[in-house]
């Protein structure tokens, strides 16, 4: 499993919101489109994206696949990008205050 994975898997709202349904309890496809409303199709290709990241293992049930979160597997992720940022000290921004662009509240325009 590799990080970019994991956060490329999560970068989508959806996936997101999928992978927290999981975090919870077991689903399968069937109970996640009830939940969604989307179709099983739709909400298949987001939980094999979610798979293939590690994000999730599937548990076989007679005819359903139910779908749990990898709680170690997001641990491992978010350890290792906290080890990565750690120390990281962001650059000011051309105003002087440390907010990004987009959230910039000091009311000076960037130069």
């Amino acid at each position: 499993m590799s990080d970019s994975l994991v956060f490329r898997a999560l970068g989508s709202d959806l996936r997101l919101r999928l992978f927290t349904l999981t975090l919870r309890r077991p689903y399968c496809v069937q109970a996640l489109s009830r939940v969604t409303g989307l179709t099983e199709s739709a909400i298949s290709q987001q939980m094999r994206v979610l798979r293939d990241a590690g994000l999730v293992t599937a548990v076989k049930h007679g005819y359903h696949t139910h779908f749990i979160a990898d709680r170690q597997a997001l641990s491992a992720t978010l350890a290792a990008f906290s080890a990565e940022t750690d120390g990281i000290d962001f650059e000011p921004n051309a105003c002087g205050c440390r907010e990004s662009d987009r959230e910039c509240r000091c009311g000076q325009q960037e130069g």
